[in-house]
């Protein structure tokens, strides 16, 4: 299987190509010029691995939370590619790809949404090492959070500007947590070869932004 990925939600610009899991990939940080590198990445990617994007089975993209213009540029690449390569989109959260990173079996996401307001997402990998999202993905005040159960890690930015706070909050269900954490696309990667797999993916066309709030981050 061969899944091509993008991410740029946040500053850090990925992307990846999984062929049967062999995973290679590009990446840049770059505040506002993901447009720039981001087909510039695709083209040495696919072009190193000696394949066409005819060749992909699917594009993976990181359809939020996060930046609004990132998110736009992630889902119309995957839209454009999909569509010019006569390939489907696969939608991956950007909480699950921060997820997927770590050991953990339990990864409690926070990615910062201004106004003292998080993006939270709850994940527990299953047997075969898939982060999975238990309940449902939310933006909401620290205060509002409800965690359940103990030996949770923490990671996303949301952590890294919160962190007193939750950790003040959850002290008896948080192991610890892990800073400078931002979704990338080798995860997304991982991600979009299961979900292809369990017959998620789309139409090309149909490859969009998942907004949680009409209030974006970013």
């Amino acid at each position: 299987m061969k899944i091509l990925s993008v991410s740029c939600s946040d500053q850090l610009l990925s992307v990846s190509l999984n062929i049967d899991g062999e995973i290679r990939s590009a990446q840049i940080f770059s505040n506002r010029d993901h447009n720039h590198h981001i087909l510039n990445f695709v083209d040495r990617l696919v072009a190193g691995a000696q394949i066409s994007l005819q060749q992909i089975d699917a594009v993976a993209y990181g359809r939020g939370p996060g930046s609004y213009t990132g998110l736009r540029i992630a889902a119309g690449v995957a839209q454009g590619l999909g569509f010019g390569a006569d390939v489907p989109a696969v939608a991956v959260s950007t909480m699950a790809a921060i997820a997927q990173k770590f050991s953990p079996n339990k990864v409690f996401v926070a990615i910062d949404a201004k106004k003292d307001r998080l993006f939270v997402g709850q994940y527990a990998r299953n047997a075969d090492g898939i982060a999975e999202l238990v309940g449902d993905e939310q933006l909401t005040t620290i205060a509002e959070i409800s965690l359940s159960g103990t030996n949770w890690f923490g990671a996303g930015d949301g952590w890294d500007q919160h962190a007193k706070e939750l950790e003040r909050r959850f002290r008896n269900q948080i192991d610890g947590w892990e800073p400078d954490q931002q979704p990338h696309a080798n995860e997304i990667a991982i991600l979009g070869a299961e979900y292809f797999r369990q017959n998620l993916a789309v139409e090309a066309r149909l490859a969009v932004p998942r907004y949680l709030s009409p209030y974006f981050s970013g």
